[in-house]
């Protein structure tokens, strides 16, 4: 049974995984370099950033602004993580306390949902993911991601083509990713128990 989870999981994200490289249609890489669309009206043209993932700089690289965001926060809490725990102590204070707090109420909020079982087995993989998706977007909130990077002037000013920054999860890669992740792992987790 496992074996064929697997392969279903692995035969279902190939497809998924080119879909999300795989170059936006004529209007998108329209609205990518900053021109209006075809069709568009006078005066009228696409705004946002372009959801294909961008690699970094003006040439298209291995690295994408998405995937950069991912390492900061990645690492940001990393670091928090190993700050806040270095010197434990019997009563928490300051970044220890938030820690503990944070991982607690995770762990009772699983425990009510899951039962207590199989929270036991699978309250690592869920907190780490819940927690790692909760900061990548908020620090998509933090002024000028998005909003720093390459572009051209335009009518209104300067306008961002190419962001420098730009939130994990904005486009499908993460998603997709996290996904599959979760769909594997619960099978694996949950259909054994039923």
């Amino acid at each position: 049974m496992k074996s064929i989870l697997v392969a279903l999981v692995l035969f279902a994200a190939s497809p998924l995984l080119t879909a999300a490289e795989q170059p936006v249609v004529a209007e998108g890489k329209a609205v990518a370099e900053g021109i209006a669309v075809a069709g568009a009206t006078a005066g009228q043209a696409e705004h946002g950033i372009p959801q294909k993932a961008l690699g970094l700089g003006k040439e298209e690289g291995f690295i994408t602004n998405s995937m950069l965001v991912t390492w900061i926060v990645a690492l940001a809490l990393i670091l928090f993580a190993r700050i806040a725990t270095r010197k434990m102590r019997e009563v928490p204070t300051g970044a220890q306390n938030f820690w503990e707090w944070l991982v607690e109420s995770l762990y009772d909020f699983l425990e009510g949902i899951i039962g207590p079982e199989l929270v036991k087995k699978t309250f690592w993989f869920f907190a780490t993911i819940f927690i790692f998706i909760l900061f990548t977007n908020w620090f998509g909130l933090i002024p000028g991601v998005g909003t720093i990077g390459w572009g051209v002037p335009g009518e209104h000013g300067f306008e961002v083509t190419r962001p420098l920054l730009r939130g994990g999860n904005a486009d499908l890669n993460m998603t997709a990713a996290m996904a599959m992740l979760f769909f594997f792992f619960w099978a694996v987790w949950a259909l054994p128990g039923r």
